[in-house]
């Protein structure tokens, strides 16, 4: 036994090594990094971008979990529909081009009912409403984040109210990377927005002709003696 815990320890110390010398490198490259302003300046950025991206879709989620529970089913909503309106409205796939996109959408669409996809379709609706209307609040976000993210960098001070030239002309630089960034993520939110509201509105539509086609069908072979 007491081999078996000196094997044990000697193979732990033998990849603490290892990684030591994996890890210290890495380490003093981070440490001679940060005495570099762009590299400093692309790891902020980097950090914040990743912090506001998990914000968005802990945000998105739960807004989709409370709209599946109150408005797609009146019974607790199945994990499947749950699963499907995330995919319809906020997982990207791969663009296969529009018409190809369209008829995945469309496809996902035709798996609910016609009153979960008026549902759906308001929600869209007011989410495109809400993203012409406040366009404003993403400008506003980006200033606001780019300004954390200077004082963040130890760039702008906040203890005194002094400001050189470099000081403002690196905070510029944080603001408009921000701004990029947040209208980048605005553009690529009302596009998504609009398609998906466009191809529901088409399949809404589309069923409701072929639904009124079935039924006049029927109704013409009722009354057909031969059928």
């Amino acid at each position: 036994m007491e081999k078996w815990l000196e094997l044990i320890i000697l193979a732990g110390k033998v990849i603490w090594v290892q990684l030591q010398t994996v890890i210290n490198p890495v380490v003093e490259l981070i440490e001679s990094g940060m005495n570099s302003f762009w590299f400093v300046f692309a790891l902020t950025v980097i950090t914040g971008f990743i912090i506001l991206e998990i914000l968005y879709r802990a945000i998105t989620f739960y807004q989709a979990h409370n709209f599946i529970h109150r408005k797609m089913v009146r019974e607790p909503a199945r994990d499947i529909e749950f699963s499907l309106f995330l995919k319809t409205l906020w997982q990207s796939d791969r663009s296969k081009g529009l018409v190809a996109n369209a008829k995945a959408a469309k496809s996902r669409y035709l798996q609910f009912n016609l009153q979960e996809r008026l549902f759906v379709q308001n929600n869209l609706q007011q989410r495109m409403r809400f993203l012409r209307n406040n366009q404003a609040l993403f400008l506003l976000a980006a200033i606001f984040t780019g300004l954390l993210s200077s004082i963040a960098a130890n760039v702008l001070p906040i203890n005194s109210v002094s400001f050189t030239g470099e000081s403002v002309l690196k905070t510029v630089l944080f603001l408009l990377a921000w701004l990029f960034i947040m209208q980048s993520k605005y553009v690529s939110m009302k596009k998504q927005t609009y398609y998906h509201l466009a191809w529901m509105q088409e399949t809404n539509r589309t069923a409701a002709v072929d639904f009124i086609q079935d039924d006049a069908a029927v109704s013409i072979n009722e009354n057909n003696p031969t059928y």
